[in-house]
């Protein structure tokens, strides 16, 4: 699967958790941090899983913007420079 760099914001001490819970198990933080996102995506997903699934198809047809999922979502939209 592709990978995306990201710039993430996080509570200090979720991410001193983070980086606690990687040197622990011999992993790197990114693993940490994606496994967790990807646990939460997949219980809310399951709450939404049509229109999430839509709106994802949508956006890498280029039929929505990031922006237009997110709002669809109820989700705030950030202004893009």
């Amino acid at each position: 699967m592709e990978r995306t760099k990201a710039t993430l914001y996080l509570n200090s001490r979720l991410f001193l958790a983070a980086k606690v819970m990687a040197a622990a198990t011999g992993r790197s933080e990114s693993s940490i941090v994606e496994e967790a996102l990807g646990l939460y995506v997949g219980q809310i997903a399951e709450q939404g899983r049509e229109l999430v699934n839509r709106l994802m198809d949508e956006v890498s047809q280029a039929k929505l913007t990031e922006n237009e999922a997110a709002a669809a979502l109820g989700q705030p939209i950030e202004a893009t420079a």
